[in-house]
């Protein structure tokens, strides 16, 4: 999603006819064009109900990019609000979660550039807490604890 800071996002109606080149909407694309979409954009917003991995944020979060998401499955670990926002959908009704979604672009909309770059930079340090060497090397240690070992230093 890319939020064009030169228009003004408001809530109501979501999709106003007056308001739809506010927001891209990005559908299904092949992957060799993803990377280059993250360099282009914003904030992603990723409402999916099934995803259990969330290697997309992680890949948005390494390009400096905030993420929306549902507060399911992985990316409802991986983002919070440091660098994002993870809509809860317990209990909540479609509209509520439109809502709550629709509520956090408004916000990302009207963030000043400090605000912005803040966000952008916790989504950049959140992608390195789960860079390779540092999980596996996490992974080590909680193998090594199980067993009553202490991991090697590295």
């Amino acid at each position: 999603c890319q939020i064009r800071k030169n228009r003004r996002f408001e809530k109501r109606p979501l999709l106003a006819p007056k308001q739809q080149d506010a927001v891209e909407w990005i559908s299904r694309i092949p992957r060799r064009q993803v990377l280059e979409l993250y360099g282009q954009h914003e904030l992603l917003v990723f409402p999916s109900l099934h995803d259990s991995g969330g290697t997309v944020i992680l890949e948005a979060f390494s390009y400096g990019m905030p993420v929306i998401c549902l507060n399911l499955g992985g990316p409802g670990v991986l983002v919070d609000s440091s660098c994002g926002a993870s809509i809860d959908t317990n209990g909540q009704s479609f509209e509520q979660v439109v809502d709550a979604i629709a509520d956090e672009l408004v916000r990302f909309s009207r963030m000043s550039d400090p605000e912005e770059q803040a966000i952008r930079e916790a989504a950049f340090a959140r992608a390195q807490q789960f860079s390779l060497g540092r999980v596996a090397g996490q992974a080590y240690a909680w193998f090594a604890e199980m067993q009553g070992a202490t991991p090697s230093p590295k």
